[in-house]
């Protein structure tokens, strides 16, 4: 399992957040506590570098995961869009893009 030291990884979400407008912090944010929680893990020692298979994250897990940003977000994510290769930096990347492109997407009737 790859841990980053507390303090650097505090200051790579903090710095990712201050470049991004409120909602995608938003995003980032729930993002992060989604893994803390499904994998028990202190947000604050998640290595952004870190892949979902080096955290100890199994398949049922990923649906899990993907689960939770579905409800969270009102959004449709692919079960596909996370891999045991997926970084966090990737998952977090993947799930803003699903949140603005499908923000952007007409409603369905």
């Amino acid at each position: 399992m790859i841990l980053a030291n507390s303090i650097d990884s505090e200051w790579w979400y903090v710095r990712q957040c201050n470049k991004l407008a409120m909602s995608n912090r938003d995003a980032i944010l729930a993002v992060l506590a989604g893994f803390a929680e499904t994998f028990g893990l202190d947000q604050s020692c998640i290595a952004p570098s870190a892949t979902l298979y080096e955290l100890g994250v199994d398949s049922l897990q990923l649906i899990e995961l993907a689960f939770r940003f579905e409800e969270a977000f009102k959004i449709q994510v692919p079960m596909e869009a996370f891999g045991g290769k997926t970084t966090v930096a990737e998952a977090i990347a993947t799930i803003e893009r699903l949140i603005e492109v499908q923000a952007c997407a007409p409603a369905k009737k």
